[in-house]
C-alpha cells in the first residue's frame, strides 16, 4: 500500500539537499527559547528532584524530610532522572549540571524536530520555521499543561529528546532502534516513553491490519516487547513498590486527592482553561489545514502515517475523557492521556511552518534560504548574541534578568531568609513553610515537613500528602482543586499560638517560616531573622 493517501498531484520526492539543521539555527532557537521562557533553577518542579540529588552528594542533608527520605529508599519514576543528575554534580556544581543539560536537551530537541520536519516536507525552510514553531513559539500550546520544552528542566523534557528521534527512527522503519529510544525515555519520563510506544504500536497495529501481512502484526509486537525490555529495569521497581503508610484522610479517594485537588489541571478536560481550548483549537484548525494544503500540493511523505498517529491520538483522549469525567478511574487518570497533545502540537506546527515557508513573496523565501546556507556568518552572529544576553544578565538589564530565573531570586527577601536559614541553623533542623513554597529544600538545603508541590511517587503516597498538607494548613477539604494552593497558605497563615505548638509536637518541627505581613498570630513574639514580609520563628 502506498504511504500517503491518494492526493491530485504526484507524492513528494526525496530532495537532495541536506537534512541537517545548521548548529547556528540550534544555538539561535535555544537564545530565543530563553527570551520567551526564560530560564529557572532550585524552585517549582525542581523541589521534586534537586533536594533528592542534594541527598546522594551529601547524606546528611535531607534526614528528616518525609519527602525526600521517602523516595530515597525506593527506585521510583524519578530515580534514573536523580541518578543522572548525582553522577555529573560528583565533578561539576549541580546548578552548572542543571543548566548544560537544559541547553543539551534543547539542541537535541531542536536537532529532532527539524529532522521531523524534513522527513515530512523536505523543504529546508520549512523545516527551520516549523522547528521555531513547535520549540519557541507554540510548546504549550497543548491540553493539560504539558509542553514539549520549557524554561527549567524537567524530566519530561528530556524525555521528549529521546522520544523526537525515536519518531523519526519509526518512520523511517528503524523500529527497533526506535523501540530502544522510547524505552529509554521512560527511564526519564514514563509517561512520555509508555503513552508514544501505545501510540505508534497503535499504529504499526492499524498498518498490519489494513496490509493483511501477519509479518507486519510480529513486528508490531517485537516493536512494543522491546520498549518494554529496555524500560523495565526503572519500570518494573517503580510500579511493583510497595504501598507508602501513612495517616490517610477518611472519606477522600486516591482519584479524589489526586486528580481533583493535586493536578486537574492535568487530568480533567474540563479544568484546563478556557485559554488552553482557544489555542489548541487553533493550532489544531490550521495545522491540520495546513497538512490539506501540503498534500493536496504534493509536497507530503507519510501521510497515511500522520492521520493514523493523530486519530489514534484522538481515540486515546477520548478513553482520557470518559474514565476521568464520566467514570472516574484512578489508573487511567494516571497516564494522563491528555500529555499526548504535545505531540499533536509539535507535528501540526512542522505542517504550518512548511505552508508558511511555501507562502513567503519570491524575494522573501529567496533571501531566508540564502542566511540558512551562510553558516559561519550564522555562528558569528549567534555568538555576538550569547555575548550580548549574557552581558545583559551580568549589568541586570530588566528583560534579561526578568527571564534569568536565578537572578530574580538572588534579589528576592526569600533568598535571604532562606540563605540565613542554611548558614544558621543545622543540617537536620526541620521546618514548616507554606505550602506553596517551592525553594526552601534546594536553597536552604533544609528538612521541610510537607509542601504542595513535591507529591510521593508510590501508591497511596498521595494520600498520606494531603493528610499532612491538612495537618499543617487545616481546612476542610474541597470538591475540587481550584484556588486550592492559595486556600492552603491562608489556612497556614492562619495558624494561632495552640496551632504551632501542636504542629511542632505532632512533627517534631523547630522552626517555621511565615509570610508575616499575613500571619497574624506567627508562632513566638520575635523572628530569629526577618527579610521584607519573609520571616523564620522558632517554634514553642
Amino acid at each position: 500500500m502506498p504511504d500517503d493517501l491518494t492526493a491530485p498531484h504526484p507524492p513528494a520526492q526525496p530532495s537532495r539537499e541536506p537534512a541537517r539543521p545548521p548548529l547556528f539555527l540550534l544555538l539561535g532557537l535555544g537564545l530565543l527559547h530563553f527570551w520567551r521562557w526564560g530560564y529557572v533553577f532550585g524552585s517549582s518542579d525542581h523541589d521534586e528532584f534537586i533536594p533528592q540529588v542534594l541527598h546522594r552528594l551529601d547524606p546528611t542533608l535531607f534526614t528528616r524530610d518525609w519527602f525526600v527520605m521517602g523516595q530515597s529508599g525506593e527506585v521510583t519514576v524519578r530515580t534514573a532522572f536523580v541518578e543522572l543528575l548525582r553522577l555529573f554534580g560528583v565533578v561539576i556544581p549541580l546548578p552548572f549540571v542543571v543548566m548544560l543539560l537544559h541547553v543539551a536537551v534543547l539542541l537535541v530537541v531542536g536537532w529532532a524536530v527539524w529532522r521531523l520536519a524534513y522527513a515530512f516536507v523536505p523543504d529546508r525552510l520549512g523545516a527551520a520555521l516549523g522547528t521555531f514553531l513547535a520549540v519557541v513559539v507554540f510548546p504549550y500550546w497543548t491540553l493539560g499543561g504539558n509542553g514539549l520544552t520549557g524554561g527549567i528542566l524537567v524530566p519530561e523534557y528530556v524525555a521528549w529528546a529521546l522520544a523526537l528521534p525515536a519518531l523519526w527512527l519509526f518512520v523511517n522503519n528503524r523500529r527497533l532502534a526506535a523501540a530502544v529510544l522510547l524505552g529509554l525515555a521512560a527511564w526519564m519520563q514514563m509517561l512520555v516513553g509508555v503513552q508514544t510506544t501505545a501510540v505508534l504500536g497503535l499504529v504499526a497495529l492499524w498498518e498490519a491490519a489494513r496490509d493483511r501481512s501477519p509479518g507486519a502484526v510480529r513486528d508490531a509486537v517485537v516493536f512494543g516487547l522491546v520498549a518494554a525490555a529496555v524500560a523495565a529495569p526503572v519500570a518494573l521497581p517503580a510500579i511493583l513498590a510497595p504501598p507508602m503508610e501513612g495517616p490517610t484522610v477518611p472519606g477522600i479517594t486516591t482519584f479524589h486527592a489526586l486528580a481533583m485537588l493535586r493536578v486537574p489541571h492535568h487530568y480533567l478536560l474540563f479544568s484546563f482553561g478556557s485559554g488552553a481550548y482557544i489555542r489548541f483549537t487553533l493550532l489544531l484548525s490550521v495545522g491540520l489545514a495546513a497538512l490539506w494544503a501540503q498534500h493536496r500540493a504534493g509536497r507530503v511523505h507519510h501521510t497515511t502515517f500522520v492521520i493514523r498517529f493523530l486519530v489514534v491520538v484522538a481515540g486515546l483522549l477520548c478513553v482520557a475523557t470518559v474514565f476521568t469525567e464520566g467514570i472516574p478511574t484512578f489508573l487511567v487518570a494516571q497516564l494522563q492521556l491528555f500529555k499526548l497533545t504535545v505531540w499533536v502540537s509539535t507535528l501540526l506546527s512542522l505542517f504550518v511552518g512548511a505552508w508558511a515557508a511555501r507562502a513567503m513573496p519570491t524575494l522573501l523565501r529567496s533571501f531566508s534560504e540564502r542566511v540558512l546556507e551562510r553558516r559561519i556568518a550564522g555562528l558569528i552572529a549567534v555568538g555576538l548574541f550569547v555575548l550580548a544576553t549574557i552581558a545583559a544578565v551580568a549589568v541586570g538589564f530588566h528583560p534579561a534578568t526578568s527571564r534569568y530565573g536565578p537572578a530574580a531570586y538572588a534579589s528576592s527577601n526569600l533568598s535571604q531568609v532562606e540563605t540565613w536559614a542554611r548558614a544558621s541553623t543545622p543540617n537536620d533542623a526541620l521546618f514548616l513553610i507554606p505550602p506553596s513554597n517551592t525553594t526552601f529544600r534546594t536553597h536552604a538545603r533544609r528538612n521541610v515537613v510537607i509542601n504542595f508541590k513535591p507529591t510521593p511517587y508510590q501508591r497511596g503516597g498521595i494520600d498520606v500528602w494531603l493528610s499532612r498538607t491538612l495537618a499543617v494548613a487545616p481546612m476542610p477539604v474541597p470538591e475540587n482543586g481550584h484556588g486550592f494552593l492559595e486556600a492552603l497558605d491562608a489556612a497556614y497563615a492562619e495558624n494561632d499560638q495552640v496551632g504551632w505548638r501542636q504542629l511542632a509536637r505532632q512533627f517534631g518541627a523547630e522552626w517555621a517560616l511565615v509570610d508575616a505581613a499575613r500571619t497574624a498570630s506567627p508562632p513566638s513574639t520575635r523572628p530569629a531573622f526577618r527579610a521584607g514580609d519573609w520571616a523564620v520563628y522558632r517554634l514553642p
